[in-house]
């Protein structure tokens, strides 16, 4: 019988790449959703807009962030 050591992931990442990007694609949804609230309910005198490009750079940027938040926090509580 063959013993096998488990695998440990040296960049210290604590999730694959493919779960890393479905987390982050949930991130960007729910940080557009923010996004989205936030400039529809601030209440100013004249009407505030964002436009789309614009909304999918804030949201894809604080996805990023919040998924490797996430990122972090798994590897933390993974190691021994």
């Amino acid at each position: 019988m063959e013993r096998r050591e488990p695998v440990h992931d040296a960049s210290g990442f604590g999730i694959s790449m493919p779960v890393f990007l479905g987390i982050w694609l949930v991130c960007a949804v729910l940080a557009g959703l923010d996004w989205q609230n936030l400039v529809t309910n601030t209440s100013l005198t004249g009407k505030l807009t964002i436009t789309f490009p614009a909304m999918m750079v804030l949201s894809l940027s604080f996805g990023l962030a919040g998924a490797a938040l996430i990122a972090v926090a798994v590897g933390i509580f993974r190691r021994p």
